[in-house]
């Protein structure tokens, strides 16, 4: 690693120290723990798979630039199995398998409008860059594309439910506010018109959210 990257990471630590000493009476960043059921829209799916769609569990990390706006990273998992087909169309012995890893860098704005607002809306954007990996007939193909997705959803504050127990997650873990988070996520994942296969589809979330 040269001098100049060694000195450019160590002045951003320096400034993120910095900003979490500032704030320190408000979250600074956020985790979210995920799961959901994503409908694609792959051409061909209901040929190989009875599911309409998949379920995928994840995880989010978020920075914040302001009480309302901030960035997000986003990593997903998922894999569901089927029969392959022979060229006539019928099912074969072979079996089909899909896995996929999309990761989502986010914008989000949450309409929060003062502390401890019991629930609170969000919508936010950004880019998506999906792994993919299938098996289909013996045959294995791995690649990835790149696309956009919007989202917007709820997040309920729990710290109404139990007072005790979050004033205890601020102690221990100094976790300011725990919700509970409902989201529709839209996706469109074709390298941006470049590819003939669209990854995309609809994603319904529910998780737990932790802001720090």
């Amino acid at each position: 690693m040269s001098r100049f990257a060694i000195v450019l990471c160590l002045s951003f630590m320096s400034v993120f120290l910095i900003v979490l000493s500032v704030r320190a009476e408000s979250p600074t960043s956020s985790l979210s723990i995920k799961t959901g059921y994503f409908i694609p829209r792959i051409d061909g799916w209901s040929d190989h798979f009875d599911e309409k769609g998949v379920w995928f569990g994840g995880l989010e990390l978020g920075w914040k630039l302001t009480r309302r706006f901030e960035l997000s990273l986003n990593l997903d998992y998922s894999q569901t199995k089927g029969k392959a087909t022979t060229p006539t169309g019928r099912a074969s012995a072979d079996e089909a398998t899909f896995q996929q890893v999309p990761v989502y860098a986010s914008l989000l704005y949450r309409f929060i409008f003062y502390e401890d607002q019991p629930i609170v809306p969000y919508i936010g954007g950004g880019f998506t860059h999906q792994f993919y990996r299938q098996r289909l007939d013996g045959d294995k193909v791995s690649g990835d594309q790149d696309g956009y997705h919007l989202r917007g959803g709820l997040q309920l504050l729990l710290d109404y439910v139990d007072p005790g127990t979050a004033g205890d997650f601020f102690s221990e873990w100094k976790v300011f506010n725990t919700y509970l988070t409902i989201e529709a996520i839209y996706s469109k994942v074709d390298d941006f018109g470049g590819r003939d296969v669209d990854l995309g589809g609809w994603g319904y979330v529910g998780g737990l959210l932790f802001e720090y």
